[in-house]
């Protein structure tokens, strides 16, 4: 999508990002937030998300990996 818009910046004056911008505003609106447990890494949609839950962290998540 980005690039679609990225290459047709040339024929729309710019106009393809803002467009391409709405779009993804606009699908970033409709999907609902996920909880995801690191250590059994399940996954919560559709419930109130607590305040004190924060963002999901990679390097914490790797913390919990179990070695193969």
């Amino acid at each position: 999508m980005i690039l679609a818009g990225a290459i047709l910046v040339p024929f729309t004056y710019g106009l393809s990002l803002a467009v391409v911008a709405a779009m993804d505003w606009y699908l970033y609106k409709k999907v609902s937030d996920e909880v995801v447990c690191y250590k059994c890494r399940e996954k919560f949609k559709n419930v109130d998300i607590p305040e004190h839950i924060t963002p999901f962290d990679h390097h914490i998540a790797e913390l919990y990996e179990e070695p193969d």
